[in-house]
């Protein structure tokens, strides 16, 4: 699934891009990051001009023009990324980094290449600073949850995907990744848990993405897989049921007295199961 629009929190003033946004990446490229004992918060610099950051004095124009660098820096980064040119975009997002340290996004967008190239740690790493420089970096944890989803970290990426999801309540590409995240973790739970509670929890999970963004067809595809998997699954549970009703019926009632099967019968079942959407 695409990656949402970056929530991030833009510096003040901030700085105007040149091009539009990278969807493969996560949208327009923002200011998102950045604590505010740093470059964060530049907003009437006059009454700044007193700080000093790390031993050295503030200056809010050579902070902003390292924030244009590092954003050029992964603007160029974006194109090479889009082309397949890991190496090159790699390199671009490093002189992102190195012109500003405090850049949320270059992080962003680094981990997410590391991803690509299945390189799970180094690109948790990242990301791990992306949401350190700014915690409500939505895009960062949906990123950061498919990490560790790829590294069948499975109760990590339904943790980062929920909070993804608390900062932003209509990214149904999130509700998405948690629901497909809840089913691939169903065998990793332990046997004593509630794994049908958890199956139906992936179901509204797909509910609501499906509700957001109807026209979706991978959402609603996979919404459809769903409910064929769990119609088989009430089956199964209904027979099983059935059997045990049908063994105390033998066991506690007067032989007088017969319980009506003719609707339960064995054709119903497997037409149920072959068929679910009858």
């Amino acid at each position: 699934p695409h990656r949402p629009e970056p929530v991030g929190v833009p510096l003040q003033p901030a700085p105007q891009l040149a091009g539009g946004g990278v969807p493969e990446l996560g949208g327009p490229v923002v200011a998102g990051g950045g604590d505010v004992g740093a470059v964060g918060a530049v907003g009437d610099v006059g009454d700044h001009i007193g700080w000093t950051i790390n031993g050295r004095r503030f200056d809010p124009d050579a902070a902003l023009a390292e924030i244009r660098e590092a954003q050029n820096y992964v603007i160029d980064a974006a194109e090479h990324y889009r082309n397949r040119n890991f190496n090159d975009a790699s390199r671009l997002l490093d002189r992102a980094i190195a012109a500003d340290p405090n850049y949320a996004p270059a992080y962003l967008y680094r981990g997410s290449l590391y991803c690509d190239k299945h390189e799970f740690g180094l690109a948790t790493a990242d990301l791990d600073k992306a949401i350190e420089l700014n915690d409500h970096y939505q895009v960062a944890y949906t990123v950061r949850a498919e990490a560790h989803n790829r590294s069948n970290n499975y109760a990590m990426a339904i943790d980062d995907l929920t909070q993804a999801i608390n900062i932003y309540s209509a990214d149904a590409s999130a509700y998405f990744g948690r629901a497909i995240t809840r089913r691939e973790g169903l065998d990793e739970w332990p046997l004593n848990d509630d794994l049908g509670g958890k199956l139906s929890q992936s179901g509204d999970d797909l509910d609501k993405a499906v509700t957001i963004e109807p026209d979706c067809a991978l959402y609603q595809f996979e919404m459809s897989l769903f409910l064929k998997a769990f119609a088989i699954m009430i089956a199964r549970e209904s027979q099983e049921r059935f059997d045990r009703a049908m063994q105390l019926s033998r066991e506690e009632m007067p032989e007088s007295v017969t319980l009506n099967t003719s609707e339960w019968d064995e054709g119903v079942l497997q037409e149920v199961i072959q068929q679910p959407d009858s």
